[in-house]
């Protein structure tokens, strides 16, 4: 990589950076009871990024050898003339640099062969098919796993390595009465395959959630605002759109309904969001962001109040203010929780929608305004009456975020964004 770097230097970039990754891994899946894939993968990929001044150039390749890197480079360098000048482009400041981070253990391949990876994957679509007689068909149960390693160097004296492994157990299923067909899914994933679920318990989750949407209504007793609870697979994506309206490239464009209001209230007085990207262990851990930028712990909210915006190092140029160790998004968000599990949860909503899947996506950030077809289930007494699907939530997030009543303890793991189910106070409903 040093000598990449400094064959830009010798072409005349002024500044310049390179990335560079090596993956590997295996994705098997099984069909009804038969091999349906078996793909081993082995992928390099390189890029750079250089800089003549304020104008910059980027190209890639996933050919390492020497003719093909410096045949990037000069694409980079033939591209970046052509660029109009950016006062805000340019490597990370020297001084925010992560020239020393911790290991964050997130590097665990599983030795994994074809045989072991075929014989899991057919338990976990025969403990699917097990569950009960409705469940008639199979999407498929796949198992895989994959680790690699990235690289990332500049010219100002950055260089860093990440290590990480990824293995995921999933099973998609098909309940079938009469003339309904539903279908669900279910999945486990971990950086260390010892804490994987079992595939057998992967398999019969998928097929339950199936059978749970047999019956399923396109009505409901109700129509008007109506409580509402984002289940916690689901519920994730709330927050992802708040942090979407917070990044800084949404701020600087003025594109962002949460446009100026840091030190304003966002959320109830209750809830507190916070990033941790140096958990030990944890899916969304990073050593440093996409630029190099030290990373570090960060309340975004707390008693409701926005604390801060998202930036890169441009976005922090372009607004006037310093990174956030940002580039590249977030790692690892908490957002607090109440001590009430799901069941409590409906309890406390007594009579709505718990919603379970989103039909179609329809959230503008620019405005906040969000329409989203849904499927779920119907509620009274806070005990679930029936599936019901092709229903339309809408309201505005700013509105969503505010009427926010509780976050229960049933925190998604699997999600970079760490939350509970979500329970708000209401939202239009009708049909889709």
């Amino acid at each position: 990589m040093y000598q990449i770097l400094r064959y830009a230097n010798q072409v005349g970039a002024s500044e310049s950076e390179v990335s560079l990754s090596d993956d590997s891994g295996l994705n098997v899946s099984v069909r009804l009871g038969e091999v349906e894939n078996i793909i081993r993968s082995l992928d390099y990929a390189l890029s750079v990024t250089v800089y003549f001044g304020k104008r910059s150039g980027s190209a890639s390749t996933t050919d390492l050898s020497e003719a093909s890197w410096r045949k990037c480079v000069d694409k980079a360098c033939h591209i970046a003339k052509f660029t109009e000048e950016d006062e805000c482009i340019g490597l990370a400041d020297p001084e925010f640099l992560a020239y020393v981070y911790p290991d964050l253990d997130l590097y665990h391949p599983w030795n994994l062969s074809v045989d072991d990876a075929i014989s899991l994957a057919l338990k976990g679509e025969a403990a699917g098919f097990a569950v009960d007689k409705c469940i008639k068909n199979s999407e498929g149960f796949t198992v895989e796993t994959a680790h690699g390693n990235s690289y990332f160097a500049t010219s100002n004296g950055f260089f860093g390595i990440n290590s990480s492994s990824h293995h995921t157990l999933s099973g998609v299923f098909i309940a079938r009465e009469n003339q309904e067909m539903q279908q669900e899914h279910d999945y486990s994933t971990a950086l260390l395959a010892s804490k994987l679920d079992a595939v057998e318990l992967v398999g019969e989750r998928a097929a339950k959630r199936a059978l749970e949407k047999l019956g399923t209504k396109n009505t409901i007793k109700h129509r008007g605002k109506v409580p509402i609870i984002f289940e916690n697979r689901i519920a994730s994506s709330l927050f992802a759109a708040f942090i979407r309206a917070i990044s800084g490239g949404a701020i600087y464009r003025k594109a962002s309904f949460l446009l100026d209001k840091v030190g304003g209230q966002v959320f109830p007085e209750f809830m507190s969001i916070c990033e941790r990207p140096h958990v030990v262990g944890a899916l969304g851990s990073v050593p440093y962001d996409a630029e190099g930028v030290r990373v570090f712990d960060k309340d975004i909210i707390k008693d409701g109040i926005l604390q801060t915006y998202l930036l890169s190092s441009y976005s922090a140029r372009k607004l006037g203010l310093k990174t956030t160790g940002n580039a590249g998004g977030i790692s690892n968000l908490y957002v607090d929780y109440s001590n009430f599990d799901r069941d409590a949860l409906l309890r406390q909503m007594d009579t709505g929608i718990l919603v379970t899947e989103f039909l179609g996506h329809g959230t503008n950030i620019v405005t906040g305004h969000y329409s989203q077809g849904i499927a779920g289930f119907w509620v009274e007494n806070g005990v679930v009456q029936y599936p019901i699907s092709e229903i339309t939530i809408s309201s505005n997030l700013a509105d969503m975020f505010k009427n926010i009543v509780a976050i229960g303890n049933d925190i998604e793991e699997r999600s970079v964004i760490k939350t509970g189910s979500v329970l708000i106070d209401g939202m239009n409903v009708g049909a889709s």
